[in-house]
């Protein structure tokens, strides 16, 4: 199948440059999930751990100041390619070898030859299994105010937990959700979220003058793009208030 998302619902493998990629399943999502810890490794998190580092040893100072100039994908072909194995670096390739591996049924990650392909890939990898990953801002300050609304969020039940997710799957189709694709698990527990929705609207409707109706054949990724996280623009408005 080509990758063209709207047809992700069917869980067919995407044809890509590297091979054949396949959706991960309800199943496999554990040892999906050690994995998948090394994709989401960006490169503001290792700078800042190199930099606390360095002040214990010399050697992290060094890191830090090759890193900074590099990619995340070029400082990992380099620990390859210098087999890299003090601090546990070499883990972080070996990770996504294993992860590659995982996705593709075979050894693909050394086929990646650029930086645009390697985040193409990793995108392609978080779309496909509905992966809710907010890339870091590479602003500190925007970043400081993003993780505190995700905080917020959580402590106002908003985050949604997979035991969540899994059993409320689970009640709804009268069997266990393990055979389905994670991608189809994620978009078939929004669809019930909307279903429910569309009751609790349809009824207070019925009192309103301005009744507004959330129809439960709505297009979901409109839901997606309403959670907005800050930018420079708002970061200089607020600091205006």
């Amino acid at each position: 199948m080509e990758n063209i998302k709207q047809f992700y619902i069917l869980g067919q493998p995407i044809e890509t440059k590297l091979g054949t990629i396949r959706f991960i399943k309800v199943k496999e999502y554990p040892q999906f999930a050690e994995l998948l810890g090394y994709l989401l490794i960006e490169k503001n998190e290792l700078l800042s751990q190199f930099k606390k580092l360095s002040q214990l040893d010399e050697s992290m100072k060094i890191l830090y100041d090759f890193l900074k100039d590099r990619t995340m994908f070029e400082f990992i072909k380099t620990i390859r390619d210098y087999n890299m194995n003090f601090f546990g670096l070499y883990q972080i390739y070996e990770g996504h070898v294993e992860l590659f591996k995982f996705c593709f049924n075979e050894d693909v990650f050394d086929k990646i030859e650029t930086d645009k392909e390697f985040e193409y890939y990793k995108e392609l990898i978080l779309e496909m299994n509905a992966i809710p990953y907010e890339k870091p801002n590479p602003n500190p300050e925007i970043e400081r105010f993003n993780k505190m609304k995700r905080w917020l969020n959580h402590n106002k039940g908003e985050s949604i937990t997979f035991e969540a997710m899994y059993t409320s799957v689970w009640a709804y189709l009268g069997e266990c959700p393990d055979e389905l694709t994670l991608y189809q698990f994620h978009k078939l527990f929004e669809r019930i979220a909307q279903f429910k929705n569309f009751d609790i609207s349809s009824i207070s409707a019925m009192f309103s003058e301005k009744p507004k109706i959330e129809w439960w054949f709505k297009d979901l990724s409109q839901n997606n793009e309403e959670q907005q996280y800050l930018d420079e623009k708002d970061l200089k408005l607020k600091k205006s208030l």
